[in-house]
């Protein structure tokens, strides 16, 4: 157990780094993956309190992206340390924590190995899928690059195509094999769950793009 007072400190000064971030990645996006990783937590019986602070602070390194292969999981978990160094935590704790961060991201090479490492890998990623997924991504596609309502997605041979400008095309290269890459369980379930209602609404979208009401 770690003392409450710590986990809400902790939660208030990273709360205070995502003023300027933008609303794809915004503190809502970090409640709800709350919510999904304690979930997934207590079902999988992990350490919920580190759980909690590995989520609060797993997006801070978005903070700084500038460079085109800066990655915010890395960056973040130095950013993480100096910040949890100013608290009585054990040093396998914050080992854990910085862990999670390290391998919280899609795209990185990092493999969470911890049983919280894996609830907030998972709750993040369910966070892209669902109705939600389909909010955010258009917000997302909209702060990041020229995004279009509609695109035929084109399947390239290179699985490490990085820019998309359609949902459609990020559901066929990222979000329909997210299920398939989640590490525990309950996150399986829940992914599967969301992406039926993905892949429905794509499909209803395509036909009314196309004219097919």
């Amino acid at each position: 157990m770690i003392d409450s007072k710590i986990i809400d400190q902790i939660q208030k000064e990273a709360q205070s780094i995502f003023k300027n971030i933008g609303p794809s990645h915004d503190w809502q996006h970090v409640e709800r993956v709350l919510k999904t990783a304690i979930e997934i937590a207590r079902k999988e019986k992990a350490d919920v309190d580190l759980v909690k602070i590995a989520v609060y602070l797993h997006d801070i390194g978005r903070k700084d992206l500038k460079e085109k292969n800066y990655d915010h999981a890395i960056e973040g978990a130095k950013i993480a340390r100096k910040i949890l160094g100013k608290y009585n935590l054990k040093p396998e704790q914050v080992e854990n924590i910085c862990h999670c961060i390290e391998t919280h991201r899609f795209r990185n090479e990092k493999i969470p190995k911890t049983k919280e490492a894996k609830c907030l890998h998972d709750a993040d990623k369910i966070d892209n899928l669902g109705a939600i997924g389909i909010a955010r991504s258009y917000i997302y596609l909209g702060e990041t690059r020229d995004c279009v309502i509609y695109m035929k997605p084109k399947i390239e041979k290179n699985p490490d195509k990085r820019r998309t400008n359609s949902v459609q095309e990020e559901y066929e290269i990222k979000y329909k094999h997210l299920p398939s890459k989640l590490t525990t369980k309950t996150g399986k379930a829940i992914a599967k769950n969301r992406l039926k209602y993905m892949k429905s609404f794509l499909e209803k979208l395509e036909r009314e793009a196309l004219g097919k009401n």
